[in-house]
């Protein structure tokens, strides 16, 4: 029998059915589900969007929760509408410096607080994450291999940087979290440090990038541990898609654009 991969796990609000679908789809279709099992934290869903997504597949869980755009407005000084609003743009468009608190609340306080939930209740040997904006292009059991040998794996930026200027001069680019892997209870700590760091500034003075800033900072506290971290390489991501990599990301362009086009070629090429 063929080892198993670990968890894959994915993270979306409901702007973002149309990305779960072909998230969900092109995973099944690219992957053997003996090996592997697809958790969903969701944002929220609908139950009929809720029952199409676990139809396509028995080994799926669905973790469906309520945002409350009101109190999320209050955290940052705007009315709901004006929440309401930011969360369309960054899910049909893309972000901008007037919705950015939107993104830094969700993609990178919450859906890391939901990460950390994940690995306490399932306590997986191995967990990958995937930015929902994501097209599976293949078996991801060669990233798994890689998180199998690290506590924490992602894709590093830093050493353009160091060799340019040297030193990191722009943490907000020092790393790419859009494809993260947890193994073992460091892991844990390492995220739990994460969170720390995030959590220390409220949502309307973090920065641009300052999820990625802060997974720099506690690399950086964990340096002097005997911690091995995995590199995830342009052969597993392709950050903005139609490349070698098992991932093509939906970091380019229009986001919605960018599905219809995945979409069409996912269709194309089954």
């Amino acid at each position: 029998m063929a080892k198993l991969n670990g968890i894959t796990h994915t993270y979306f609000t409901d702007g973002y059915i149309g990305w779960a679908k072909l998230f969900v789809e092109s995973f099944i279709h690219f992957n053997d589900m003996d090996r592997n099992f697809l958790i969903l934290s969701t944002r929220n869903l609908k139950k009929d969007q809720i029952d199409e997504l676990q139809s396509l597949h028995d080994k799926i869980i669905i973790k469906n929760k309520d945002l409350k755009y009101g109190e999320l407005a209050k955290r940052v000084g705007v009315d709901k509408q004006t929440i309401i609003r930011w969360k369309h743009t960054v899910e049909m468009e893309k972000v901008n410096k007037d919705c950015k608190a939107w993104k830094l609340m969700i993609a990178a306080e919450d859906r890391l607080k939901e990460i950390y939930e994940v690995l306490d209740d399932h306590s997986p040997n191995r967990l990958l994450h995937v930015d929902i904006d994501t097209y599976v292009r293949g078996d991801v059991t060669p990233i798994f291999d890689v998180i199998d040998q690290n506590v924490f794996t992602t894709r590093w930026r830093m050493d353009k940087q160091i060799k340019r200027d040297g030193f990191v001069k722009y943490e907000n680019r020092a790393t790419l979290i859009s494809v993260q892997g947890y193994k073992g209870l460091e892991a844990r700590a390492f995220l739990r440090r994460w969170i720390e760091l995030l959590d220390e500034v409220p949502p309307a003075k973090r920065p641009t990038g300052f999820g990625q800033t802060t997974c720099y900072r506690a690399y950086l506290e964990f340096q002097d541990r005997p911690f091995t971290w995995g590199q995830i390489g342009p052969e597993f991501l392709s950050p903005q898609g139609f490349g070698n990599g098992i991932l093509w990301g939906g970091n380019k362009g229009n986001k919605g654009d960018t599905l219809k086009v995945y979409q069409k070629h996912f269709k194309e090429n089954k």
